[in-house]
């Protein structure tokens, strides 16, 4: 038998060994770097927004909702941060999903692979419990720059918008500045009468007691049905309004029931309020909105929560909408008319814009100066922006958040 040549033999086993150990590293994409540039925070305010639109666009019902103060710092805390990184050990590109900061944090990783020419990212968590990966989950990259990270989920199509983390950070930060200039400049709701005399209240009443009290500038008939509380303030119930109304007030907000001749202002009666809470489709109303009463009509009965469907006069059906007993009332003559009502011309009139017109806008409860820099959209929504602050708060708004400037 021929003797092997045992330097060949050592040479080849030698050239398996190290082929096998030097996998050839993958290629990375120009997408999957940029994923992989930065560090990727969860925008909870912008997902909010755009959650609020969606459904805005199912249901016609419209819900600005935006956290601010506490709220929105135990969410951006609480919030996902989201890592692209490249795993050598494995040779495979992987993500790291954290959920809060430091000893309060909790994270989730996995793998993922772009497709569809960079179109597609398709992300697979690994399930520690069960020891393999779960079902992946493909994304659609709808924008992707140094600043921000669109994702659409494409099994039920909901948008995740993320923020590098550092100009989320500033974001966050620039947010809290305008909330506590928006807060400081803020008229305060005349939830307490004005030009009240202290010295006169009556600060002791009994279960049982006849009151009249405040809500909204108008006195209504009612009792008092509980004891005062530790802030001192008293629980009371409306004549003719059922216990959902009832709540703590004030003893500013009370008073004693005055008779026809010592009124000094206007109480409506028992009478007068229920003939304002039941309304037939078809009735003539105003509607109160944004400060103003508007005209218009009853257009379905009375929902679950007590709210009526209305249509407002010489606007299409997008403005129809559910409002509560306590937005309507009956539609007043011209001598009795106690409240501006805008025509329809009037109303209309600051319906349509121009690029470059002076406007004021409506945020947070506030309004602020701005004006128009683009052209409404396929929506209706007008792009604005904000004097004095960048264009990072430049926004598209609808036009019930948009006035003239007084």
């Amino acid at each position: 038998m021929k003797k092997p040549n045992t330097q060949l033999v050592l040479m080849l086993t030698l050239s398996l060994l190290v082929g096998a150990s030097c996998k050839k590293k993958q290629e990375l994409s120009e997408t999957a770097k940029k994923l992989m540039a930065n560090v990727w925070k969860y925008d909870t305010n912008a997902n909010l927004s755009e959650d609020s639109q969606t459904a805005e666009n199912a249901t016609g019902i419209k819900a600005d909702i935006q956290l601010g103060g506490d709220l929105k710092k135990i969410a951006d805390f609480a919030s996902e941060t989201l890592t692209f990184y490249e795993d050598t050990k494995n040779n495979k590109v992987a993500y790291e999903k954290k959920y809060g900061q430091g000893l309060l944090s909790t994270s989730v990783v996995g793998w993922w692979e772009l497709k569809d020419n960079d179109k597609t990212i398709v992300m697979k968590e690994w399930d520690s419990q069960a020891g393999k990966e779960k079902e992946p989950v493909e994304y659609t990259i709808k924008e992707l720059t140094n600043e921000q990270l669109v994702l659409i989920r494409k099994s039920d199509n909901t948008k995740h918008i993320y923020l590098e983390k550092s100009k989320f950070e500033g974001k966050a930060k620039e947010f809290e500045e305008k909330e506590k200039a928006n807060r400081a400049n803020a008229k305060p709701v005349a939830e307490i009468p004005e030009g009240i005399d202290e010295s006169k209240l009556k600060k002791d009443w009994k279960v049982g007691d006849k009151a009249e009290i405040y809500w909204k500038d108008t006195w209504y008939k009612g009792k008092i049905i509980a004891d005062k509380n530790a802030e001192g303030k008293y629980k009371i119930s409306y004549d003719g309004w059922d216990s959902n109304w009832d709540e703590y007030v004030d003893v500013r907000r009370l008073r004693e029931i005055k008779n026809e001749t010592g009124a000094t202002a206007k109480t409506e009666t028992t009478q007068e309020k229920k003939a304002v809470k039941e309304w037939k489709v078809g009735d003539k109303v105003e509607i109160l909105w944004n400060g103003t009463w508007y005209k218009g009509k009853i257009i379905a009965d009375k929902n679950a929560e007590g709210k009526y469907k209305i249509s407002y006069d010489g606007w299409d059906s997008n403005w129809d909408e559910y409002v509560d007993v306590r937005r309507l009332r009956e539609i007043k003559n011209e001598t009795g008319a106690t409240a501006k009502t805008e025509t329809t011309q009037e109303k209309k009139a600051v319906k349509e814009w121009k690029v470059g017109d002076k406007v004021e806008i409506l945020w947070n409860g506030t309004w602020y100066k701005g004006k128009i820099i683009a052209d409404k959209n396929a929506e209706g929504k007008y792009k604005i922006s904000y004097d004095g602050w960048d264009s990072n708060w430049d926004e598209y708004v609808d036009v019930k958040r948009l006035r003239q400037i007084k």
